[in-house]
């Protein structure tokens, strides 16, 4: 019956009751307050008083003017994503926790063969592999983050599932010896509440004429970034053909790029089919034409990672 509670000093921010059914091996995630304080209040029943305890294992401390990117985004509610709303809902948030720190990357929510609802989420192993097996269980999942207008500017919290496990990965140092994959399972349901998506995939090497990147810049609301060049086969630090090539278009309401934070993203080809995962490049608000790199799926699912036979991405999405 013990709640717990994060709260600014000025209750500008509340988060809680947290209850035993919030935590995962033993550990609870949390989310940021804003501001240079908090304020953590512990509320137990006094029928079980002195009962119950807690002790933190960790503060982080996100400095600057966290959650901002770059002018040139555009949000998935403008018109840029109107044809895109399925696959929005595939798309979170994800804070990912190692064993000095914690920061943002994006992940999607992943159909599989057997079509039974599992909460595969695909990212990438750059964002992933300095976390240790503890780490897992504190990783946030945030889905609908984003705003329900065009360039809105409506304060959104959206909803955090929390902890996961690790499955799969492509084992390349983040990208330096293959495609860049990382594959989790959520621990717990996602409400139904969240309208979650389950993405599907396209595993075959074909050259996605034009589409979208569905993304999450610097940990900002949900963004979409429009390619309508066909995509080349490149590669990132490592063996040649691991990556797709991808340059972003001008479109209505701005120019969508990527930034940090976007890592791990997916890129869906014109039959709305994820085809790869953000490993990096050059895109920026200012330099909006450089081009940005996608581990491909096809690679993913085959044998050219470095990881193990059983860690080919096949192996989960492809079960049947």
């Amino acid at each position: 019956g013990a709640q717990l509670h994060v709260v600014a000093p000025d209750h500008s921010a509340w988060y809680g009751g947290y209850t035993a059914a919030h935590v995962r091996d033993g550990l609870l995630s949390t989310d940021l307050i804003t501001g240079p304080a908090c304020v953590i209040e512990y509320h137990e029943p006094a029928a079980v008083r002195g009962e119950g305890s807690f002790s933190m294992h960790r503060l982080a401390h996100a400095y600057g003017t966290a959650a901002l990117s770059g002018a040139c985004e555009v949000d998935v509610a403008c018109s840029e994503g109107n044809n895109w709303q399925d696959q929005v809902r595939s798309v979170m948030r994800m804070r990912v926790v190692d064993p000095v720190g914690v920061g943002f990357c994006t992940g999607v929510l992943m159909n599989n063969s057997a079509q039974d609802c599992k909460g595969y989420v695909l990212t990438a192993n750059h964002c992933t592999m300095d976390s240790n097996t503890g780490n897992f269980s504190s990783y946030q999942f945030r889905w609908n983050y984003q705003q329900s207008v065009c360039d809105g500017t409506a304060n959104v919290s959206g909803f955090n599932v929390v902890g996961c496990t690790r499955r799969a990965d492509s084992n390349d140092t983040g990208g330096e010896d293959g495609s860049d994959f990382t594959l989790v399972e959520l621990s717990a349901a996602i409400p139904a509440s969240v309208n979650p998506y389950w993405a599907g995939f396209d595993a075959n090497n074909t050259a996605p004429a034009n589409g979208v990147c569905i993304h999450h810049p610097d940990g900002d609301y949900k963004k979409i970034s429009t390619f309508t060049s066909t995509a080349q086969s490149s590669s990132w630090q490592g063996p040649s053909g691991t990556h797709w090539r991808v340059t972003w278009a001008a479109t209505t309401n701005g120019h969508g790029v990527t930034e940090g934070g976007s890592s791990g993203s997916p890129l869906f080809n014109a039959a709305k089919r994820v085809v790869g995962t953000l490993t990096g490049g050059g895109s920026f608000c200012d330099t909006p034409t450089q081009p940005d790199y996608f581990g491909k799926m096809s690679f993913h699912f085959g044998s050219g990672n470095p990881n193990i036979a059983a860690e080919e991405l096949k192996n989960w999405l492809a079960p049947v």
